[in-house]
């Protein structure tokens, strides 16, 4: 999860002039690893009050951030999973599990969970919650 200080966009019908709300941006659609295709790989950013997160993005995006500049990214694998759940965690069982703290800051609280996402591992879904509301990614 990175914070960007990237400009606000026009206000919207789901913001007010002073850019407070919450939206979620879809930057990328291009599914898989390989790089076969002209359209942007996976790429999600919510933006809570004009600030934008990214999530869940993909190799193409990571080297765009980098090249920007951005390098307060957080990979899926730098994520502590509980003890309790890392005990039987692996590459071929993801156990059920209650959603736990990732991240906050002042303008979100972010939760996750391990998902099955072979061959990935680990692999979250995540919610972000805001005071305008929550996404889960």
């Amino acid at each position: 999860m990175t914070t960007t200080s990237t400009a606000r966009t026009p206000a919207r019908t789901d913001q007010d002039a002073a850019g407070s709300g919450m939206r979620v941006l879809t930057l990328g659609t291009a599914a898989g690893p390989a790089i076969r295709s002209d359209r942007p790989g996976i790429a999600t950013a919510i933006e809570v009050d004009g600030v934008h997160y990214l999530v869940d993005f993909g190799l193409g995006v990571t080297r765009a951030a980098h090249t920007a500049g951005l390098r307060e990214l957080v990979r899926a694998d730098d994520i502590a999973l509980p003890e309790t759940v890392a005990r039987v965690a692996s590459g071929h069982h993801t156990p059920a599990m209650q959603p736990f703290e990732v991240y906050r800051d002042e303008r979100i609280t972010v939760t996750a969970t391990l998902v099955a996402h072979p061959p990935v591992f680990p692999a979250f879904a995540f919610r972000i919650d805001s005071a305008h509301g929550a996404v889960v990614l």
